[in-house]
C-alpha cells in the first residue's frame, strides 16, 4: 500500500512540474494593467532644457517591457510617423504589423506650463532584424511607428541619404530621462569618425554604422535621429560599442577617449518603401570581429603607419651620403621604434670611383635625422604616429677604394659614437 501512495505521490510532482514548466513556456508578457500602468503614464513630462530650443517633433517614448519601463527618443517623419531605433522596442513588438498600443507610449512637449501631449502607438511600420547582441554588428537599427491620429500642428522632418564624411558636424535631440517621470530635450552635437582605430569598419560614407565623437549617450537618447545643418535626419542613435572597453586601459591609447555614440547610417538603412543606397557594396559588406580585426592591424600596420615618413627620411639620408644609397630599417625598444640607417649599394660609382681607387680605407661621416616613432591612438580613436625627434646621429661608414675599383665590390663597416661596428659583407654598385 506504500509504494502504490509513493509511486502516486510521484507521478503528481511530475504531472504538476510538467505542467508548470508548459505554463512558463506559453507564457506571454502582460503589460502593467489599469490603474497601475495609466497612474503611472499620467505623470510622465517632457520639456525643454532651460533656455534652450525646443524642437516639437521630438518625443519621449515609454514602453513597457517585461514588466519594467524602458525610455527612449522619437523624431516625427511624417504627420502620424514616429522614427526611433528598433532596439527600443521589446523583441515581440519587431515584426512589421504588429500592435504596439499596450506596450507603447509616446509625449510631446507643449511648453514648461502644460502637460505632455500624449499620443498612443498604433503598429510598426518597420523595424530592423536585430542579429546578436553586440550593435556593432547590426546592420540597422531602425523602427518607424505609427502613431494613433495625425499631428496637424507639429513639424517632422525629412530623411537624407547623403552619407556622412570624416568630420562633418551634427547634432541630435535626445530626452534624458531624469528619474520615473521627467524627461528633458536636450541638445548634443557630434562629429562623425572615419577610419578609425575603435570601429575601422565605419570606413566610408555610406559605412552602415558611424562613429560620433563628442557627444554623450544618456537615459532615455536611444532612438533619436542624427541631424545636419539643414536640417535633415542623416541616422539613427542606436547601442554603444561594445569595443571601446579594450581600448580604455590600453598602452596604445596616447590620450583619454572622447565620448562616442554608435549611429545607424540611412545611407544604408532603409526607410519605409525606400530600400535605395548610397554604396550598396560597402551596404553590404561584411560586420563581424574579423572584420574589426583586419581593419585594426592594416591601420597600425608598419606601411601606414611610418611608410610616408620613412620615405622622406630616406630620401634626407641619401642627399647627406656621396657613395652610398640609405635604406632604413626599424628596430623595436619596448612600445618604440628606433631608426637604423643602413648602406645597400654603392651609388654613381662612375663619377667618383677613379677618386678613389688607389685608396685604402675610404670612410664617410654623414650625420642622419635622429627619430623614436611608436603606434598609438588619439582621443578620436584614431591609429595615430608619435615622432619624437632626437638628435642628429654620426654614421661612421667605410669601405676599401681599391677592392671596390678591382672587384667591383667591398665590405661596408658601419658604426655610430652609440654603436658598435658591423661589418656588410660584399655591397656592389647599384643597378
Amino acid at each position: 500500500m506504500l509504494k502504490i501512495f509513493l509511486a502516486l505521490f510521484v507521478c503528481g510532482l511530475l504531472f504538476s512540474c510538467g505542467k508548470k514548466e508548459a505554463s512558463n513556456k506559453e507564457q506571454k508578457y502582460t503589460p502593467p494593467q489599469i490603474p497601475e500602468a495609466e497612474e503611472y503614464l499620467s505623470q510622465q513630462t517632457i520639456k525643454c532644457e532651460a533656455g534652450s530650443f525646443c524642437p516639437d517633433y521630438v518625443a519621449k517614448i515609454v514602453v513597457f517591457d517585461k514588466g519594467s519601463p524602458r525610455f527612449c527618443t522619437g523624431t516625427l517623419v511624417g504627420r502620424s510617423k514616429l522614427l526611433t531605433s528598433a532596439s527600443c522596442l521589446p523583441n515581440y513588438l519587431r515584426s512589421t504589423d504588429a500592435d504596439c498600443s499596450e506596450d507603447v507610449h509616446v509625449f510631446f512637449s507643449r511648453g514648461s506650463s502644460r502637460p505632455a501631449e500624449r499620443v498612443a502607438c498604433k503598429s510598426i511600420l518597420q523595424v530592423s532584424e536585430l542579429d546578436g547582441n553586440v550593435a556593432d554588428y547590426w546592420r540597422d537599427d531602425v523602427a518607424v511607428l505609427e502613431l494613433s491620429r495625425n499631428l496637424w500642428s507639429r513639424e517632422f522632418k525629412d530623411i537624407s541619404r547623403k552619407g556622412f564624411r570624416d568630420g562633418d558636424k551634427l547634432r541630435f535631440y535626445g530626452v534624458e530621462q531624469s528619474g520615473d517621470y521627467t524627461g528633458v530635450i536636450k541638445k548634443e552635437e557630434c562629429e562623425s569618425v572615419l577610419n578609425s582605430y575603435l570601429y575601422p569598419l565605419s570606413s566610408h560614407e555610406s559605412s552602415p554604422n558611424i562613429l560620433l565623437a563628442g557627444c554623450v549617450r544618456k537615459t532615455g537618447y536611444r532612438g533619436a535621429a542624427i541631424l545636419d545643418g539643414f536640417p535633415r535626419i542623416r541616422g539613427v542613435l542606436s547601442e554603444n560599442s561594445s569595443l571601446r572597453a579594450s581600448l580604455v586601459n590600453s598602452s596604445l591609447l596616447i590620450k583619454p577617449l572622447k565620448d562616442f555614440v554608435n549611429i545607424s547610417n540611412f545611407a544604408c538603412a532603409p526607410f519605409l518603401e525606400e530600400n535605395s543606397a548610397l554604396s550598396e557594396q560597402e551596404c553590404a559588406k561584411s560586420l563581424d570581429y574579423s572584420a574589426v580585426a583586419g581593419g585594426r592591424s592594416h591601420l597600425l600596420s608598419d606601411d601606414v603607419r611610418f611608410g610616408t615618413l620613412l620615405t622622406e627620411l630616406e630620401r634626407v639620408a641619401n642627399g647627406l651620403s656621396k657613395y652610398y644609397k640609405i635604406l632604413i630599417s626599424l628596430e623595436q625598444s619596448g612600445d618604440r621604434q628606433i631608426i637604423n640607417y643602413r648602406p645597400v649599394c654603392f651609388k654613381d660609382v662612375d663619377s667618383w670611383l677613379d677618386s678613389v681607387k688607389g685608396d685604402g680605407d675610404v670612410t664617410e661621416v654623414p650625420r642622419f635625422p635622429g627619430r623614436i616613432l611608436r603606434k598609438g591612438v588619439d582621443s578620436y580613436g584614431r591609429a595615430v604616429t608619435q615622432e619624437v625627434e632626437g638628435k642628429e646621429e654620426k654614421y661612421y661608414l667605410t669601405f676599401s677604394g681599391k677592392r671596390l675599383f678591382k672587384e667591383d665590390l667591398s665590405d661596408v663597416f658601419v658604426s655610430t659614437d652609440s654603436t658598435p661596428t658591423r661589418r656588410l659583407n660584399s655591397i656592389k654598385a647599384c643597378p
